[in-house]
């Protein structure tokens, strides 16, 4: 469906149905997410690569405010709902840019389960061998969604790059694919447990137990 949103370029990809948090501090962006709030309206996270906007991005919702600081910036909590396509975009008259964007539907939501299994069995071996827990709220969600690849990829240290490429898969099992590809990849790079970790504790990502 189309439709005209506010556009936020960040360095980071929001998965459909994760939860993310942001710090927003400039004028032009405090404007727009006060404009959401005030109306309801949702906005669309576009990855930047390289100085270059995606074409693909994620629709997002604010779910809570968490804090707000005497500077007038403040602290937000937003969940990824669909992803969409930039269609054409100008400039807002408060500074940011907004877009005409459409619905990027899934082809299949379903991968078949043997290779499911794998690509969960060998996340599990991955978090094992660099010794990172993660907690039960990870794990519930990840038995609720009804796409793993997207909750699995929260936490599976991939490149904002990666993530873009998984982002534009409307295909459950050519995630699945993708996702065992690249834990194939890493399980070659023990050697650089330290960095994988780091990737993996900053992630970013929220799994809240009451989403």
């Amino acid at each position: 469906m189309e439709r005209i949103t506010p556009l936020f370029p960040l360095h980071l990809v929001v998965f459909p149905n994760s939860f993310y948090p942001l710090h927003i501090f400039e004028e032009r962006y405090k404007s727009m997410i006060e404009l959401c709030r005030a109306n309801r309206l949702p906005f669309v996270v576009v990855p930047i690569l390289s100085d270059t906007a995606s074409a693909i991005g994620t629709l997002v919702t604010i779910t809570r405010i968490t804090t707000t600081h005497q500077d007038g910036s403040y602290d937000i909590i937003i969940k990824g709902e669909e992803r969409v396509k930039i269609l054409r975009e100008w400039k807002h008259s408060a500074g940011y840019n907004e877009g005409l964007v459409d619905s990027v539907p899934d082809r299949s939501e379903y991968a078949n389960s043997t290779m499911l299994a794998e690509l969960e069995w060998k996340f599990k071996d991955m978090l094992k061998k660099v010794k990172l827990n993660l907690d039960e709220n990870f794990w519930n969600n990840l038995m609720l969604s009804k796409t793993k690849a997207f909750k699995i990829a929260e936490k599976s240290g991939l490149s904002v790059e990666q993530q873009v490429e998984l982002l534009a898969l409307q295909d459950e099992e050519d995630r699945v694919k993708y996702l065992l590809a690249h834990l194939a990849a890493l399980s070659k790079s023990l050697a650089e447990r330290e960095v994988l970790l780091e990737l993996l504790r900053n992630d970013g990502y929220l799994n809240p137990a009451s989403p």
